[in-house]
């Protein structure tokens, strides 16, 4: 029997076409595509929109048909990376492909998975990839890392046809990934992921910071790229337990945000140094927030931890110089069957029940917004289900925030009955919701 996987891009009428005004459960889908293939096996990892384009890669296995054309992994035990652009009113495809690497299928398997993406002003997509073998985009061939259990981190630039304008590699002495980026119009572009080792990034080489000088442990990294592919500036963000940025977004005069969770210390610079809050061993980490100016000097930094674990997933940022950041903050303590988030002067608690799905990791998620200089406007929960994940955000030029993941057992946003979202027994419920600037549910 033909299994039917849906793949691309679900796109929710207002998310990236603007508001519609209704509430979270009266809005409809203007568009859906969907990919067909013999094992259900694919995901979107990242999309972009911009100048009435859409971009999207992700990753798939064994073979995929979609918009008439089919792709392939070279054998069901392996992975490629697909990547395509889109016209976001109609959902047409502009051009689609595929990665392909030069190793031979084997039970073993290949892997190639595309991990973020974004558009300049002249409609050039920039994509990010993990590979580990050698790996053809187009008509270039990009060298694997040389070692089947080392991954590398490779970016490529296409054209508005779908063409490879250049790539550039970012290899980690024991791996780098890119996990989130962003472009500005003229096509420069920033990066952040994660690197284990040693990282050569232009004229910097960037060193992690393991137990007792273990290089074992992923650190992260930020840099800036020219609309050429060459490294402005890179800057480290180090510490004993691992640091695993996770989002990237650009303010209206280039300064940039990136956030995400570390474990036991997060050293930014000579001066921004914070330890972990959580009350375990350190080993349920925090989230963070941290501005860098256009030259890569950080400005602030925000720890968004608590009593257990918490992570922040996603950050933008609006055109007044707010930024906003959304993540989980989970349940650890079976004995409170409670874990706490601080961000500002507000303390989110979970709601979530105790031995559920995950236990004891139940976490439930929240939805700040910052000032440019740093300050906490308000905080929101996204609770009162079995789990809460929201995983993206998106802002609007009125300074609205769309917040979208997924959720088990239902979600609610705000206090309004319209406010709810309930899936059915025991099952998962995505969702997307609006708020306008002032916090409000819209």
């Amino acid at each position: 029997m033909k299994k039917i996987y849906q793949f691309v891009c679900l796109m929710w009428g207002g998310l990236l076409l603007g508001g519609s005004g209704l509430p979270v459960s009266a809005q409809t889908f203007r568009w859906v595509r969907t990919g067909t293939g013999p094992r259900a096996q694919a995901q979107v990892s990242a999309l972009a929109v911009a100048n009435s384009q859409l971009t999207a890669t992700g990753v798939f296995r064994d073979v995929v048909n979609f918009d008439n054309q089919s792709f392939s992994a070279n054998g069901q035990y392996n992975g490629a990376a697909f990547t395509g652009q889109w016209v976001p009113a109609t959902g047409s495809s502009r051009w689609l492909g595929a990665s392909e690497s030069s190793a031979q299928a084997s039970s073993a398997g290949t892997f190639a998975e595309g991990t973020a993406t974004g558009l300049d002003a002249a409609g050039n997509s920039y994509v990010a990839y993990t590979i580990y073998n050698d790996t053809r985009f187009g008509s270039v061939v990009v060298a694997g890392s040389g070692n089947a259990n080392t991954n590398m981190a490779v970016l490529v630039k296409y054209s508005s046809l779908g063409e490879v304008l250049w790539t550039k590699r970012l290899q980690g002495s024991l791996g780098a990934t890119i996990t989130a980026l962003s472009v500005q119009p003229d096509g420069t572009c920033y990066l952040t992921g994660r690197f284990i080792g040693t990282l050569a990034l232009g004229s910097q080489t960037l060193a992690s910071n393991g137990p007792a000088g273990d290089p074992s442990y992923y650190n992260g990294y930020v840099a800036k790229l020219t609309p050429a592919g060459e490294v402005q500036w890179a800057r480290a963000q180090t510490g004993p337990g691992g640091i695993g940025p996770t989002g990237l977004a650009l303010g209206p005069a280039g300064e940039v945000y990136v956030c995400g969770q570390f474990f036991l210390r997060l050293t930014l610079s000579s001066t921004v140094v914070f330890p972990v809050r959580d009350s375990g061993y350190g080993g349920y980490g925090d989230g963070y927030l941290a501005k860098y100016d256009a030259a890569g000097n950080v400005q602030w930094a925000q720890n968004l931890g608590g009593t257990d674990g918490d992570q922040a997933n996603a950050v933008a940022a609006d055109a007044a110089g707010n930024v906003f950041v959304t993540g989980t903050f989970g349940s650890n303590q079976a004995s409170t069957n409670q874990s706490a988030i601080t961000i500002g002067s507000t303390t989110l608690r979970t709601t979530s029940a105790f031995g559920g799905i995950y236990p004891p990791f139940n976490p439930d998620g929240y939805l700040a917004k910052f000032t440019a200089q740093g300050q906490a406007t308000w905080v929101r929960g996204i609770q009162a289900g079995g789990l809460e994940e929201p995983q993206a955000l998106a802002t609007t030029p009125q300074g609205d925030c769309y917040v979208s993941g997924y959720a088990y057992d239902g979600v609610v946003f705000g206090p309004q009955p319209t406010d709810v979202l309930r899936s059915t027994v025991n099952g998962y419920v995505g969702f997307v919701a609006k708020y306008g600037a002032a916090g409000e549910v819209r």
